[in-house]
């Protein structure tokens, strides 16, 4: 994922679908974690093909919210 924001939507689906931690007991927290992370360029010739264009859209489930009726 390559937004922060997509990546903290993800984590927190998954801690609003698995709260106990039932399906992974190490949580989802490491999906936001950048500690320790070692970025760099990506070498000409291998970027993303077709070319990633970020809308500003989550395209996810909205967990904000308790929507049941």
């Amino acid at each position: 994922m390559i937004e922060p924001k997509r990546r903290v939507a993800r984590r927190d689906l998954y801690n609003h679908l698995d709260p106990e931690q039932r399906l992974q007991q190490i949580g989802y927290d490491y999906l936001t974690d950048e500690s320790g992370a070692v970025l760099e360029a990506i070498p000409a010739g291998r970027d993303y093909f077709p070319t990633h264009v970020d809308d500003g859209r989550l395209w996810m489930a909205e967990v904000s919210a308790d929507r049941r009726s």
